[in-house]
Parts: C-alpha cells; sequence; structure tokens
C-alpha cells in the first residue's frame, strides 16, 4: 500500500498544476506527470478554474501597476507576466507586493527586450515607485511656510521635506516615454540622456506626482532627506553646483524653486534647528 503523500508534496504539486502551464496540460491530458497517489484525489475542473482565476488576478495586477511597459510588449506582455511570476513567485502577505520584483526580473530575465528597449528596466521602476508610495503608512502633515524676511531665518530654519517622497536618477529621459507613450507617439530611436525624477505623494490628494527636475533642485532635495539643513546651507551647496558665474542670481533663483517646491507640496513647510 502507498503511503500518503505529505502535506509539502501535495502543496507543490497544487502549485505546478495551477502556476505551469505546461505541467496543467500534462496532467489534463492524463500523461502521468503527477504521483497517482496525489492525480487521483484532484479535480481537473477545479484545477482549470484556479488557474484560469489565479492568471486573471496576476494579469490584472501587473497591467495596473506597469499599463506602459504594457503598452510597450504588446502581445508579448502576458506571457511575460507568466514568465515573471514562475521565476519570482509571490513572497509577501500583501498581493500588491508580488509585483515588486518585475525590474529585477526584466534586467535579468529580459535582455531579448532590452536589445530594443534598453529603458525597459528604469520605465519599470519609475512605475512602480507609484504604488510604493501610494502604500507607506506615513501620515503628511504639512505646516506653515515661512516667509524669508529676515537674514536669521535662513540660519536657523530648514525646508521641511515630505516624507512621501522618492527620488531617482535614470540613464534615459523616462517621463519623455511615458509622455510619447501617452501621446501614442513613437519611442523607437529614443537615445540615452541623464534624468532626474522626484516622486512624491501629495498631502492634500494621497495621489502620487512626478516631477522631473535639474541638478541642483535634485541636490536640495536629496540633501533634505535624512537631516533638514538650513536655507543657508542649501544655499552655499546650490551656488557650488552652478555654474552660472553670478552668485546672487543664482541666489534669486534657490528662492523661486524653493517657492515652487512649496507650492506643490514636495517641501512641506519649514523647521527650526537653531
Amino acid at each position: 500500500m502507498l503511503a500518503p503523500p505529505s502535506l509539502h508534496e501535495v502543496e507543490q504539486t497544487l502549485s505546478s498544476l495551477w502556476l505551469k502551464e505546461s505541467v496543467r496540460e500534462s496532467f489534463l491530458k492524463g500523461e502521468g506527470n503527477v504521483s497517482p497517489r496525489i492525480a487521483a484525489n484532484i479535480d481537473k475542473s477545479g484545477v482549470e478554474l484556479y488557474a484560469t482565476l489565479l492568471e486573471y488576478g496576476q494579469q490584472d495586477l501587473m497591467a495596473s501597476i506597469y499599463p506602459y511597459c504594457a503598452k510597450i510588449l504588446k502581445k508579448k506582455w502576458e506571457p511575460t507576466v507568466r514568465e515573471y511570476f514562475l521565476a519570482y513567485p509571490p513572497n509577501h502577505y500583501n498581493l500588491n507586493r508580488a509585483a515588486q520584483r518585475f525590474p529585477t526580473y526584466l534586467k535579468s530575465e529580459g535582455s531579448h527586450f532590452l536589445k530594443k528597449y534598453p529603458f525597459l528596466v528604469e520605465l519599470a521602476d519609475y512605475e512602480w515607485l507609484e504604488m510604493e508610495l501610494l502604500e507607506v503608512d506615513d501620515e503628511v502633515k504639512p505646516q506653515p511656510n515661512l516667509v524669508l524676511s529676515k537674514p536669521d531665518h535662513f540660519i536657523q530654519f530648514a525646508p521641511l521635506l515630505n516624507p512621501v517622497l522618492l527620488l531617482r536618477q535614470y540613464e534615459y529621459p523616462i517621463s519623455e516615454i511615458v509622455e510619447k507613450l501617452d501621446g501614442k507617439k513613437s519611442i523607437s530611436g529614443i537615445k540615452p540622456r541623464s534624468s532626474r525624477v522626484a516622486i512624491y505623494r501629495h498631502p492634500l490628494t494621497n495621489h502620487c506626482k512626478y516631477l522631473d527636475v535639474g541638478e541642483i533642485a535634485f541636490e536640495v532635495i536629496q540633501a533634505s532627506i535624512d537631516v533638514p539643513h538650513s536655507y543657508s546651507d542649501l544655499i552655499s551647496l546650490a551656488v557650488s553646483r552652478s555654474t552660472n558665474s553670478d552668485p546672487q542670481k543664482t541666489v534669486v533663483e534657490f528662492l523661486d524653486l524653493v517657492e515652487k517646491l512649496q507650492e506643490i507640496q514636495v517641501f512641506i513647510g519649514s523647521t527650526k534647528i537653531a
């Protein structure tokens, strides 16, 4: 008499039947790739139904998070999603997290796509960041903006950075690629061109915003991430990075930058540091 299968064997078999199309098709044809001890107790129609539901869920999830990658890959998108979940099965109770490693998958397994679309890994990262920020639990509490009317204000106060924010430097103009896809324009011939993006969650709408920034703005925001730096220190940083020979003009541009970042809630107020 055959020993009953272990729970682990049953789990592995069902997982293969649900997720691996080739294994499932062989089983449904009765080709004996599943242990007889387990096969006798498996409902074939149930396997087909559950596999279909799983695939619908996976395809819907990935298309909602990576709509631009889906647009680019077109007919190759759905099989790519299937291959992704075989290579990177979900490892987190949060279903959305099952999609997190797609940029890693493209980097390691997507060389056939990257020859034509070398920016695809960066585009996938760009798309994932929205979900990353939407799931951050931190509550963003804007504070009153300080009018920098006295010299002491520049030394004693620092901009308060939106805590639900990420910065990225890309080798390709990813925002431009997204804009072209939205406008149904060709993305062939896109050349490498460095781009810097701030992605943040707006505290009033809870919507994620993408902001292309220049080198100085990027460094000012980056300097404010871990420890608040005074407005005076940030002005010094801006002047040191500027190619403008007139420091006074750089200061004016810095103040304009601060005002803009406050308006769009990248800076959500000022905090006293001295």
